[in-house]
């Protein structure tokens, strides 16, 4: 059987979900008062010298590019939970509509056609009963 989705032709990526769930917990952390490990972590502010070589992608890298807003527009956006929750709708939601041909819509309603059958139907198809 076909869920909702793939029935109404939407097509989800693994990306999208990641970028859903990643902006909710850094919009959880973020909401959360005073300092914390976590904060610092994602904000970058982790005290000592970073390695060598390219800088490594970050939270904030991640949270800008997928949102498209600064970082203080990023902080202050937490602080609200419907409107982040907005956010992070606006920056996940980019649903693809996969278009179905003819002839797929046909495969799919003889196979749940088929599924439908029960025992005794095939005994009355002429090809089946020989």
């Amino acid at each position: 059987m076909c869920s909702l989705l793939e029935t109404a032709g939407v097509e989800r990526s693994l990306l999208e979900s990641i970028k859903r769930i990643k902006m909710s917990y850094f919009g959880h952390i973020m909401r959360k008062h005073g300092d914390c490990l976590e904060k610092e972590i994602m904000q970058g502010t982790v005290p000592g010298a970073r390695a060598r070589g390219r800088p490594r992608k970050r939270w904030m890298d991640n949270m800008g590019e997928w949102s498209g807003l600064s970082t203080e527009k990023l902080l202050r956006g937490t602080e609200d939970r419907s409107g982040w929750k907005r956010i992070v709708y606006n920056a996940t939601m980019h649903v693809t509509l996969v278009p179905r041909t003819v002839e797929e819509r046909e495969r799919e309603r003889e196979r749940d056609y088929l599924i439908s059958l029960t025992i005794e139907d095939f005994s009355t198809i002429p090809a089946l009963s020989k």
